[in-house]
């Protein structure tokens, strides 16, 4: 059999994170390592030439709320406090969906090992001599490049032997990952897939990674997620009349700009202006909206798809 299998999860979705895995790809291939690459979106064949096995599965299943989520919120403080809340898709079934269809492709090909790791990590010197070194259970941890400290244990990097791998795969399950109604965790659900995953390996004798895992790709911008307005100079957020019906919230369409640092900016509301004060929180009350957008030095950008688009967050005064 042959040492070590390559089983590389991505969603390469741009030009920037599709030459990020050329890279991997090269780097891989100077170690003599066979590649199995997977992709929920379609790969141009210049890459699958790349590797010798690829899988293309356009289901991509994302979790969405109400099934599963991932809430985020944040302060805005001032004269008057808020509480900004987003509920994002839970896109982690979908690493789980990759390690299954991988790990069982890989168990019927001649590999004493299996390494998954993702497209977009930074292939240092201990990451090549861990994958040309494989041990049966090996786990890491990732510093992403947004965070101060590392989160553990993580999809960055993880090495299975045979063994180890025919145990693992008929664990992931996907009602027990989506289950909210779990007696043994607070609050009931895994919050994360990495909490499922720190689960499924908790019974495995597993050794961690000595270094971090570098996540070259940041996902998910803290701040852009609490700012529709495509603008660094100021921020908005919306609450619209058609929120979700199992989020509570008070039925009133509202529009909160803040962090204002320019005097021109002008808020319309289905073509009547509101002149918007520099340096001022404003909170305003939204009628039934037919179109909405801003004017900065009487460029006009519209906002009136990612208002429809808005019915997962809620805006709340808070102390």
């Amino acid at each position: 059999m042959k040492s070590n299998l390559i089983i590389i999860l991505s969603h390469c979705n741009s030009r920037e994170k599709r030459e990020i895995l050329i890279d991997n790809i090269k780097k891989l291939k100077t170690q003599n390592l066979d590649v199995l690459l997977l992709s929920h979106i379609p790969i141009p064949p210049s890459i699958q030439q790349m590797v010798e096995y690829f899988i293309y599965d356009k289901s991509n299943p994302i979790i969405n709320w109400p099934n599963r989520g991932m809430v985020f919120w944040k302060k805005i403080s001032g004269d008057t406090n808020y509480r900004l809340q987003t509920i994002y898709p839970d896109y982690g079934w979908t690493a789980f969906n990759q390690i299954l269809l991988g790990g069982n492709l890989g168990l019927s090909l001649d590999y004493n090992h299996f390494s998954f790791i993702n497209y977009d990590i930074q292939i240092t010197d201990s990451v090549i001599s861990a994958l040309n070194n494989p041990t049966s259970f090996l786990t890491s941890k990732v510093q992403p490049c947004s965070e101060a400290k590392p989160r553990y244990p993580s999809f960055m990097l993880n090495i299975l032997d045979r063994k180890n791998l025919k145990v693992l795969l008929p664990l992931i399950n996907k009602e027990h990952y989506m289950c909210d109604t779990l007696p043994w965790k607070e609050p009931g659900r895994f919050k994360s897939a990495e909490d499922y995953w720190s689960h499924l390996i908790t019974n495995f004798s597993y050794t961690t990674h000595p270094e971090p895992i570098v996540d070259l790709v940041v996902f998910d911008n803290p701040e852009s997620m609490f700012n529709y307005s495509g603008n660094n100079q100021f921020k908005l957020f919306f609450q619209n009349n058609n929120t979700h019906n199992t989020i509570q919230n008070d039925g009133v369409s509202k529009i909160l700009l803040f962090d204002i640092q320019i005097p021109n900016l002008k808020l319309i509301v289905n073509d009547e202006y509101t002149n918007i004060i520099k340096g001022k929180n404003e909170l305003i009350n939204l009628p039934k909206i037919e179109k909405i957008g801003f004017t900065v030095e009487e460029v006009y950008t519209d906002l009136t798809n990612k208002y429809k688009e808005s019915i997962y967050q809620t805006i709340e005064y808070t102390e």
